[in-house]
């Protein structure tokens, strides 16, 4: 159960390292895509500046969230393991 315990909260604190990661990368295209339409000179340049934001951004979050995804699925079974045996 020690062994299973370790295992969960390792898995967690990486979850949380690379969640922490990806929000800090996001907050910083945010800011980089802000400054970018403060000095736009036309609305069409900053809808053209929110869309090269935004496609990006959504693959991001949908790679981000497999790869959290994996993180935990292995470890978790590897966790359970014991207390099914």
């Amino acid at each position: 159960m020690a062994e299973a315990n370790t295992i969960f909260f390792r898995v967690i604190h990486q979850v949380s390292e690379a969640s922490f990661k990806n929000v800090q990368n996001a907050l910083q295209d945010n800011a980089k895509a802000t400054n970018q339409s403060y000095n736009s000179k036309t609305a069409q340049g900053v809808f053209r500046i929110q869309n090269d934001l935004v496609k990006p951004s959504y693959q991001k979050a949908i790679i981000d969230g497999q790869r959290i995804s994996e993180m935990t699925v292995k470890p978790t079974e590897t966790a359970v393991a014991p207390i099914y045996e």
